[in-house]
């Protein structure tokens, strides 16, 4: 196979396929092949490449299902192509290929040369699953390319036992591996070593037959196959079958390379190998220790990468066995790189210094200091370097010195606070306090206290609780909320011994940074009912602080309410008219919320189906989950509904809905996902949101979870209300949250579950699917005639007027469509007039004949929703009823 044709059967995104490329440079298997690339990377929408790889598939499953392709090297040909289709394509998947599993078997087994039978294995390999029948039916084909005179089908057999390992092929090939791990090719022994190294997941006895053929070969002459045979033992001592006599071997493989690593940069890989070895040891031999000493005062600049590894393993080595060796003979190598401007210097230097314990070169216990005054102020200049890592280093190493630098130096911050300060300070707190969850509580709560919103600190705080163990997490979420909460109940304690006419809303009393109300509120979701603090108490809290909060946040608090209530066995009277006040000022998505809030709290049983249809205890899947059991299931009106201003749209009857949900549109692989965390998302929501936080255009961006791609589909984490109060926003949600609308003579469409899964992208603002402004495709409304529109609009000049509405564009087609008239749309994103939504009228009852061109454009410049309107028409009649159905709203 040529590279170019490998590069077509195994890249996930190809590069773009230039319309001035010949065929002859494209690396196309055929024209038929080049073609397709063509079609796909000149479509004008993902959404219509796709529909090209389908139709391509479909076609190849076709000429598969005759009997017998004219050559092999057209099933080639067609294996290859499929491959392309299913990595490309984001509505495909393996299985949806697997349909083609026969013929690449065959091709495997029958190729009629080294690239065809490459191309059967590589989609076996991709597309078969585990437990798939047809693998047996490889046993025999691997079997006989292992016994095979050729090393290229040896590989290639041995290539497919390395990717996809099965318990069933090992009673096979067992003793041919044993024979192989002899072979005269090295790429021979090297393969077969990864091969068994991979077996043993699925079969570890295969290890104890062959380890002592293993350990022979960490001294091989070619250093592949010994540094295989390094990462192989590895797997031996973890399954404690590595005798002393292996040990042996690989004392003598460090001592044999040791010799020859100034000079090969081979050798150093396998000697990098071994020291990860024995840094995996419980306890490292003290001849090892002694060699690696020597070896690391040979070490020159050319070998820093070994370097690293050396000072890596003294990490795992007592500093009581280091201690008759010379301190400045410990550091000598990596001195000259402390005085370094260059960033790769300083945290070489960093990383090394960080491995070697700060009683050998800090001073102290009757040990002098190894670096001069000049040395350790470059290293305490690392606290304020730009670059992440240098400054993480930094502050590790200081705190292993002296925990108290760092206390003062976070004084210092406090007192003198600028840009960087507060996730330094959030950085000195994850390091001074790593094991004490109330020390981090209180560290967070002091840095996070000051005005503004900061997203780094948001996404630092969530990302670092997301990474440590449930009971460090969980203390900590009770020492953010506690004081909170605390402050909260004894105000209300106070309010109440004052009279309601007292209280000031919070006036006088310390009330939560913006930053810290967002970390607070995202962490009562993930942590409702799992920490000692009383959700009732938290719930009160929130309502609170709901009326000092911008409505981007008031959305996510509102979501955390919601959840909360569940925990709940009632909701008090204040927390339900702190919700009702906040809804008769609120845009309509915050008024929405509120609806959706008073109307669960009396349905207990239905607000713990929710929760409990959530795939994860995060914010997003909650909304998801909250979101489809309203599309499905319209919940029944309640007093606290009736007695609401407006309705929400959850709640509406699927009979009155006049247009379909819309679908939301099927991702490209390739799309860029340019998802924000929940900071940024904050931060640019409150500077400029509107006032129902709704006119965020985010996109639902449904992922490929193919077998071929490899990727982690795994997004069910800790997501901040910022990301959740754009995503709740978006129209796609709130699309879905409208409920199935019911046509005459057909089912209710259904939302597709996936598309409300952790897999969602909540908040890719910017997708490219979105060409059209949100909420203004109408599906059941017939598109315009293909038709000049500005010719009709120029046409139509007789009688005109335009004006401005409250309503939205997508509610003043609404209002349109009532209208005893026949009408037609034209989309946003269709010329001409780019931006506005074209709507032809004509034929009124009393005025049969009339047309009317209508143009909506939403108001970018009003915050709570706005419409203006243009009418042009060849009568009065029409343009009277447009004013006053758009009047009427």
């Amino acid at each position: 196979m040529s590279e170019s044709e490998y590069r077509v059967a195994t890249s996930v995104s190809l590069p773009p396929l230039s319309m001035d490329v010949p065929f002859i440079a494209s690396g196309a298997l055929s024209s038929a092949h080049y073609a397709l690339i063509r079609a796909v990377e000149s479509a004008s929408s993902p959404q219509q490449a796709d529909e090209h790889l389908r139709a391509e598939v479909a076609a190849l499953r076709a000429r598969l299902a005759r009997p017998g392709l004219s050559t092999q090297k057209k099933c080639r040909e067609a294996l290859v192509v499929l491959f392309y289709c299913a990595t490309a394509a984001a509505s495909l998947r393996a299985a949806d290929v697997a349909f083609a599993l026969p013929h690449a078997v065959a091709l495997a087994e029958a190729g009629a040369s080294i690239t065809e039978q490459r191309v059967g294995y590589m989609f076996c390999t991709a597309v078969m699953p585990p437990d798939h029948e047809m693998r047996l039916m490889l046993v025999n084909t691997l079997r006989k390319d292992l016994y095979a005179h050729s090393v290229a089908r040896i590989a290639l057999a041995l290539d497919f036992l390395v990717q996809s390992p099965d318990a069933d092929t090992v009673p096979a090939v067992q003793a041919r591996l044993h024979d192989l791990l002899s072979h005269p090719s090295a790429v021979v022994r090297r393969k077969t070593l990864y091969a068994v190294r991979g077996l043993a997941t699925v079969e570890p006895s295969l290890l104890r037959w062959l380890a002592h053929d293993i350990a022979k070969r960490v001294r091989d002459a070619d250093p592949s196959v010994a540094g295989a045979a390094i990462a192989t033992c590895s797997v031996l001592q973890k399954h404690g079958l590595l005798d002393g006599s292996a040990r042996a071997e690989v004392r003598r493989a460090f001592a044999h390379f040791a010799k020859s690593a100034a000079e090969s940069p081979a050798a150093r890989l396998v000697l990098m190998k071994i020291l990860g070895f024995y840094a995996a040891l419980p306890e490292v031999p003290q001849e090892v220790v002694s060699s690696a000493l020597g070896l690391l005062g040979r070490t020159t600049r050319a070998m820093d990468a070994l370097r690293l590894s050396l000072y890596s393993l003294l990490r795992h080595v007592p500093s009581e066995l280091l201690i008759t060796t010379p301190p400045y003979a410990l550091l000598a190598p990596i001195r000259p790189y402390v005085v370094s401007f260059s960033p790769n210097d300083q945290h070489f230097f960093l990383s090394c210094l960080g491995c070697v314990d700060p009683s050998l070169w800090a001073g102290g216990q009757g040990h002098p200091a190894v670096l001069d005054s000049i040395e350790v102020e470059r290293i305490m200049q690392g606290l304020s370097s730009p670059d992440d890592a240098i400054r993480a280093k930094t502050i590790r190493i200081l705190a292993r010195v002296e925990p108290s630098l760092l206390k003062t130096y976070a004084a210092q911050l406090l007192a003198n606070p600028h840009a960087g300060a507060l996730p330094l300070l959030l950085e000195l707190a994850e390091a001074s306090a790593a094991e004490d969850a109330g020390a981090y509580a209180q560290a967070v709560h002091t840095a996070c206290a000051g005005p503004g919103m900061h997203e780094q600190a948001i996404e630092r705080v969530l990302s670092f609780l997301r990474d440590q163990s449930d009971g460090y997490a969980s203390d900590v979420v009770t020492a953010l909320l506690t004081p909170l909460v605390d402050t909260d109940a004894s105000t209300d304690v106070r309010a109440a011994g004052e009279g309601e006419g007292s209280r000031d809303d919070g006036q006088g009393v310390e009330k939560a940074s913006p930053t810290m109300l967002v970390i607070a509120t995202a962490l009562a979701c993930e942590y409702a009912g799992r920490v000692p603090v009383a959700p009732v108490d938290v719930l009160s809290w929130l309502a609170r602080e709901l009326h000092r909060s911008s409505p981007s946040v008031q959305d996510a608090m509102l979501l955390v309410m919601i959840r909360l209530a569940a925990e709940c066995e009632s909701v008090s009277a204040r927390v339900k008219d702190s919700v009702a006040k906040l809804k008769e000022g609120a845009g309509r998505h915050v008024q929405r919320r509120c609806t959706q809030f008073l109307d669960l709290i009396v349905l207990s049983d239905t607000l713990r189906e929710i929760v409990s249809g959530a795939r994860s205890r995060s914010l997003p899947d909650f909304l998801a989950s909250l979101e489809a059991h309203q599309a499905h299931l319209p919940l029944p009106r309640t007093a606290a509904a009736d007695a609401s201003p407006t309705r929400s749209h959850a709640v509406l009857s699927a009979a009155k809905l006049r247009y379909d949900p819309y679908a939301a549109p099927v991702p490209a692989q390739r799309q860029r996902q340019r998802g924000r965390h929940a900071a940024a998302g904050l931060a640019r929501t409150n500077s400029g949101a509107s006032a129902d936080g709704g006119r965020s255009e985010g996109a639902l961006s449904a992922r490929s979870d193919s077998v071929l791609s490899r990727r982690s589909d795994d997004l069910a984490r800790t997501v901040s209300p910022g990301e959740l109060a754009l995503a709740a926003g978006s129209p796609e949600l709130r699309a879905v949250a409208l409920g199935p609308s019911l046509r005459p003579g057909s089912a209710p469409r259904q939302p597709s579950v996936d598309l409300l899964a952790s897999r969602v992208d909540l908040i890719a603002l910017d997708s490219p699917f979105l060409s059209d402004p949100p909420g203004l495709a109408d599906t059941s409304a017939p598109a315009l005639p293909d038709t000049d529109i500005r010719a009709l609009w120029d046409a139509l000049a007789a009688h005109s007027t335009r004006g401005w509405t409250e309503m939205r564009a997508e509610d003043a087609l609404r209002k349109l469509r009532e209208l005893p008239c026949a009408l037609s749309v034209r989309q946003v994103g269709e010329a001409p007039f780019e931006g506005e939504v074209k709507v032809l009228l004509r034929d009124l009852p009393d005025a049969p004949g009339e047309r009317a061109l209508v143009r909506l454009r939403d108001d970018a410049d009003v915050d709570d929703g706005g419409c203006l309107w243009r009418v042009r028409s060849d009568g009065e009649a029409l343009v009277r009823a447009v004013r006053r159905g758009l009047a009427d709203g």
